[in-house]
């Protein structure tokens, strides 16, 4: 929970690679061998708080069965309930790629849904 620590201290434009690396106890080389910069160590770390969500996102399809949708949307709710103290301080801090990220992969991926559906292909997300 490294990156919580540090962005209960304060926001993420604010954080620098080396409070990451000491924060971790390890080097900036370190850090910079697995990562590519603080956006790219942010994005991974998201993703895998975010993971049923994503995996919603690849695999709902509206024609499915309801009680295959029910369990993809179960399964994305049963962990952002999980992890929701980590993810409040995702959704206040707005200086994180978060906010945009999430609403434009969100309206994108939710109107390809929606067009696939015959009586919905028409709407448009705003």
């Amino acid at each position: 929970m490294l990156f919580i620590q540090l962005l209960k201290k304060k926001s993420f434009d604010k954080i620098t690679i080396n409070e990451v690396s000491k924060t971790a106890d390890i080097n900036r080389v370190t850090f910079y061998n697995y990562f590519i910069d603080k956006y790219d160590w942010f994005q991974k770390y998201l993703y895998k708080q975010l993971e049923a969500f994503i995996l919603l996102e690849k695999k709902l399809d509206f024609n499915s069965s309801d009680e295959e949708i029910y369990r993809l949307f179960y399964n994305a709710y049963a962990q952002l309930d999980e992890h929701f103290d980590n993810i409040y301080l995702l959704l206040i801090d707005r200086t994180t790629p978060f906010h945009q990220d999430l609403e434009t992969i969100s309206k994108q991926s939710f109107q390809e849904k929606l067009k696939s559906i015959n009586n919905f292909s028409n709407i448009e997300l705003s």
